[in-house]
């Protein structure tokens, strides 16, 4: 009973050369996958740059998303807005109703 023993290299070689085919295979379908049109790409924003945006505390933006004015989208514990309806949100109609309005002071 004699056992062969294998170079380490060889083997490696073998390896490598099975995953450069199945990188060549991969990159032949990613190719014919980028025929079809990529989703948008959607900015997301943080708590902070909403309150930044619209200028308001992070309680404002808390409070706007409550009432409905501005959706949140929550992924555990993080919240995040998209840019798009934090824009559409600041030039709609709820904000006027929802912000403080200055206080018109008698002289």
């Amino acid at each position: 009973m004699e056992q062969k023993i294998t170079n380490p290299f060889e083997v490696l070689d073998a390896r490598l050369t099975k995953i450069e085919d199945l990188l060549t295979r991969l990159a032949g379908q990613a190719s014919n996958a980028a025929t079809f049109p990529a989703p948008s790409q959607q900015e997301y924003l943080t708590r902070r740059e909403v309150a930044d945006i619209l200028d308001v505390c992070l309680t404002t933006v808390d409070h706007l998303s409550n009432a409905g004015v501005l959706r949140k989208y929550r992924s555990g514990r993080i919240v995040r807005f998209l840019r798009t309806e934090v824009m559409a949100a600041i030039s709609g109609d709820k904000r006027a109703s929802f912000f403080r309005q200055p206080k018109n002071r008698k002289p």
